[in-house]
């Protein structure tokens, strides 16, 4: 990796560690397009330069920071060119600046677009690791499909580092032709022209004439005149011209409204829309400037059977169009939820990842459907038992947010929304008494432990599908080192956990005294609060985290460094206290430090490995690890684990699928039975297909859930790896 791609990776990886965001930023001459801009500037133009051109393959790759003149003007000697035209805007415009942001100009009515001439990339995603997709040929299949999908990801999607674009011969011949026609007649002359052999390569009509030029071979330019007739351009004009339009430069585009780029069939008549409008791609693109409604310009475009996108211009935050109701709009949960909805482009790559939408293929089981449904009820819109179900079934894994290129904070939408829907619908009686019934029992550590133990003696009795949540026993705990060290960190016991694997901290608590640490549970800290906020009991849920607050509070005065999570699925909620509290006068800046404060167990191991390692006994043991989606998507903790037990000796075996949810996700299992015994099956299919011994995870629900359904050992990675540490009294 040469210095300049270093130095990128370098920044990537401490913004990923820093959680800072990046604007990726080359000439800068495409700013205004797309979202609004946010985030500390990544320069990309260090890197660049033509790395190879072959006139002869057809083929030139560059690095991103070329300058589109340059890599223009070299293909020019060549007698070659860009055939999508794309537009500069300005002299610094660079490679990587035309692809992210996949603008064509007007040759693409004939030779396609920006994406259509992408043969392969190379990119920089968000760990600063570099990934190559297709190549530099024509018919190159490998990742071909990736490597367009870069052409207009606005930098959402990776850095892209190099492109390998197709090139053309220049035109041997070229004619402009200049019509006096109304806006109506000129879209019925360009379908007439568009249906028949005419060598047309670009179009555009505003205020009563219309250019049209033709290339290609001399004698076909030369019958493409006499057919379409008009006066002909002189060169010196024709360039102007054209240029004008693919530079928006032309006294069209001298215009302070804002400006709309509107897609829709060529042969629509014109659009009643108020405002001026250009005309291009033989009909098929609306160029507008008007003063109108967004939502009106939108709704016309959508009855043409196309769709409108803001170019220039107007309030560059809204992407989807919101219209709160009157009952929660200035609320600050309908301000938050507005600013969340806005941020959606309704892009659908959520929907890959979204576990309930692969099993039921339901729109409204993904996260854009459900998206729609809750900005529906918050404009005020009938909500129906048939929303609550939609909502009831997602598993709140946070998929969809590691997947969303705009950054939407689903989890925290979909909190607000389930609450109206709550408040808006009334449930069955059964439904009403099960959900009370589980924010009663799991939240109170005693009860929960003796209703376990009665569930055992009566294990014969029960039904399957009931028998099989209620473990056999649970692992003994083993002894828990006396708090001798200086240094020491609290542990959440949690509701369920120490009735069901009370070895789990008990573990942790002596792998980190064989680092010098000591491990402290305060008394009298209960429930971490997720049970009863995500059942939509949010009040009290809001409670059970004030409660362990002033559990803890004492201990973090007295010193202590971190709070350590064996359970991620704690760990994820405790870690939003700031955001969930940050308007509660006696508690906000106790919430903000407590999440400051929180650690999962892996990241405290991770920081300290180095003085456990000599103590480790590795074995070369095979096991598969299940990433919980409370870490890896939650708190987006991803790979740390894995590699402190590769470290560790064990020989990690792939897993497919690993991002998608077990089925545990809190209370679901209890809750949406059905789809969690799915998703259940898929999940241990995977974990077991390259013949593990065992099963390792890091949350105790996706622990009790797996092992209900396997024979083989589910255990938590602490625990494992502290019994590979040489024996050691305390």
């Amino acid at each position: 990796m040469d210095s300049a791609l270093e130095k990128l990776s370098e920044t990537v990886r401490d913004a990923g560690r820093s959680k800072r965001a990046l604007r990726l930023c080359g000439g800068g001459t495409k700013d205004f397009y797309g979202q609004a801009l946010e985030g500390e500037v990544l320069d990309t133009r260090g890197h660049n330069g033509i790395v190879t051109y072959e006139p002869s393959e057809l083929v030139i790759t560059a690095r991103c920071g070329a300058k589109l003149s340059e890599i223009e003007a070299t293909m020019r000697e060549r007698g070659q060119m860009l055939a999508f035209e794309p537009p500069h805007f300005g002299e610094n415009a660079t490679l990587g600046g035309a692809v992210a942001a996949g603008l064509s100009g007007p040759r693409r009515q004939a030779a396609g677009a920006l994406r259509d001439f992408v043969l392969g990339v190379k990119i920089m995603d968000g760990r600063g690791e570099v990934l190559g997709f297709g190549g530099q040929v024509m018919k190159n299949v490998a990742g071909y499909d990736v490597s367009r999908l870069m052409a207009g990801s606005l930098g959402t999607l990776g850095i892209i580092l190099e492109v390998s674009l197709k090139a053309l011969p220049l035109p041997v011949a070229e004619a402009t032709l200049r019509l006096e026609l109304p806006e109506g007649k000129a879209i019925d002359t360009l379908n007439k022209c568009g249906g028949k052999p005419l060598p047309i390569s670009a179009s555009a009509w505003n205020g009563g004439e219309l250019g049209v030029r033709i290339s290609g071979a001399a004698a076909a330019v030369k019958a493409a005149r006499e057919k379409i007739g008009g006066q002909l351009l002189d060169a010196a004009q024709a360039e102007r011209f054209w240029t004008g339009i693919r530079e928006q430069t032309d006294r069209f585009f001298r215009n302070d409204a804002p400006l709309w780029r509107i897609s829709v069939p060529s042969t629509m008549p014109p659009l009643k829309l108020q405002g001026e409008q250009m005309i291009e791609w033989g009909g098929a693109l609306r160029w507008l400037f008007s003063h109108a409604d967004a939502r009106t310009v939108r709704e016309t475009a959508k009855r043409a059977g196309g769709h409108a996108t803001l170019f220039r211009g107007g309030d560059k935050g809204i992407l989807m169009q919101t219209a709160l109701a009157d009952f929660i709009r200035d609320t600050p949960e309908g301000r938050e939820a507005d600013a969340i909805l806005r941020k959606c482009v309704h892009c659908g790559f959520c929907t890959a990842t979204c576990p309930t939408y692969l099993l039921l293929g339901d729109e409204n089981d993904g996260p854009r459907g459900r998206i729609y449904l809750m900005k529906q009820a918050l404009e005020g819109r009938e909500i129906t038992d048939k929303t609550r179900l939609h909502l009831d079934r997602c598993l709140t894994c946070r998929a969809c947010e590691t997947t969303c290129p705009s950054g939407v904070q689903y989890g925290r939408l979909l909190d607000i929304g389930r609450k109206l829907v709550e408040e808006k619908t009334a449930r069955p009686a059964w439904e009403n008494f099960k959900r009370r019934a589980v924010a009663e029992i799991l939240p109170r550590r005693s009860l929960f432990a003796l209703l376990l133990r009665l569930g055992r003696l009566l294990r014969p009795l029960l039904p399957s599908r009931l028998a099989e949540k209620v473990p056999a026993s649970s692992p003994a705990a083993g002894a828990w080192p006396a708090p001798r060290h200086a240094r020491k960190m609290l542990a959440l016991a949690g509701c369920v956990q120490p009735a069901l694997s009370p070895d789990i901290n008990a573990a942790a608590a002596r792998v980190l005294d064989r680092i010098g640490i000591s491990l402290i549970e305060a008394k009298g800290a209960g429930c971490c609060g997720a049970l009863r906020f995500h059942l939509n009991y949010q009040e009290e849920g809001l409670d059970d985290m004030r409660a362990l607050m002033d559990a803890w509070w004492p201990h973090v005065e007295a010193g202590a460094e971190v709070i350590v999570m064996t359970a991620s699925g704690c760990g994820v909620t405790v870690r939003e206290y700031g955001h969930l509290l940050e308007r509660d006068p006696r508690y906000a800046e106790k919430a903000a430090r407590i999440s400051a404060m929180t650690r999962d167990i892996g990241e405290v191991i991770a920081a300290e490995f180095d003085r456990l390692e000599p103590s480790l006994e590795k074995s070369g043991e095979r096991i598969a690890f299940h990433p919980p989606c409370t870490l890896q998507h939650g708190q987006n903790i991803k790979g740390v684990t894995e590699r402190l037990l590769a470290r560790a000796g064990f020989d990690l075996a792939p897993v497919p699928d690993a991002h998608l949810c077990c089925g545990s996700a809190g209370t679901y299992s209890l809750l949406q039975p059905e789809l969690a015994e799915q998703l259940k099956r898929n999940k241990l299919s995977a974990l077991a297909s390259s013949g593990p011994k065992e099963i390792l995870t890091a949350n105790i629900g996706c622990l009790a859930h797996l092992q209900s359904g396997t024979e083989l050992p589910v255990r938590h990675w602490i625990v494992v790896l502290e019994e590979r540490l040489k024996e050691m009294s305390f």
